[in-house]
C-alpha cells in the first residue's frame, strides 16, 4: 500500500496566464514559422468589419412550395443588406430561435413556420416595421 501525500509533496501548479514560457507560445511559433504583430487595440480594422445592417422594414413570408411539404419561413429585409451582412443575420438567427437558417437568393430561409418567434427577434433588435 502506498503511504498518502500531503499537500507539500503534490505537484506544484505551472501558471500558463504569462506569456513567457512554453505554454505561452501558439502553434505557429513552436513550429518555428514568424507571427505577426497584434494589431493595435487587439481590434480588427474597422474596415474588414461590415457595419451591422439597420432595417426600415422586414417581410416574413410563410411557404412550402419546392419543400417537399415543410414549411419554411423566408425573410426579406429593407434595404438589401450586402451578402456578408446576410449570412451573418441567418447566423445570428440560427444562435437565436434554435432552427437552421440559411441564405438563399439574397432571402434568408428559416426552417419551420416560425414567423412569430422570427418577429419577435426582430422587435428585440429594435426592428419596428414587420409585414407578415
Amino acid at each position: 500500500m502506498s503511504p498518502k501525500k500531503t499537500k507539500s509533496e503534490s505537484p506544484k501548479r505551472i501558471d500558463t496566464t504569462t506569456e513567457s514560457g512554453p505554454l505561452g507560445l501558439s502553434l505557429g511559433e513552436l513550429m518555428g514559422h514568424p507571427v505577426p504583430p497584434p494589431a493595435p487595440g487587439g481590434k480588427p480594422e474597422p474596415s474588414a468589419v461590415a457595419p451591422p445592417p439597420s432595417f426600415s422594414r422586414v417581410v416574413l413570408q410563410r411557404t412550402r412550395a419546392g419543400r417537399g411539404g415543410k414549411w419554411v419561413t423566408r425573410v426579406l429585409t429593407t434595404p438589401a443588406p450586402t451578402a456578408t451582412q446576410l449570412e451573418t443575420l441567418a447566423r445570428d438567427l440560427r444562435k437565436a430561435l434554435g432552427t437552421g437558417a440559411h441564405v438563399e437568393e439574397g432571402v434568408i430561409v428559416v426552417q419551420g413556420d416560425i414567423a412569430e418567434r422570427i418577429e419577435t427577434w426582430f422587435r428585440e433588435c429594435g426592428v419596428t416595421k414587420i409585414v407578415r
